[in-house]
C-alpha cells in the first residue's frame, strides 16, 4: 500500500535541519500504519503514544 503520507515523510527525512514530527489525525486514518511502515526508512524512529485523558465530564 502506498500513500501520500509516506512520501511526505520520505521529504521530511531528507530535509537538511529539520524539526520534529508529529503525527496528528482523527481516528483510524493510518497514522499507526505510517510509522510501522516507515522504520526502514527512518532507521531509529521513537513512537510515543499520547492520548487525551482530559476529563470531559
Amino acid at each position: 500500500m502506498e500513500r501520500i503520507a509516506m512520501k511526505e515523510l520520505i521529504s521530511w527525512k531528507n530535509k537538511p535541519g529539520r524539526k520534529p514530527l508529529i503525527i496528528r489525525g482523527a481516528r483510524q486514518v493510518g497514522k499507526t500504519w505510517l510509522m510501522k511502515e516507515s522504520v526502514p526508512i527512518l532507521k531509529s524512529p521513537i513512537f510515543p503514544a499520547f492520548s487525551d485523558t482530559a476529563d470531559k465530564n
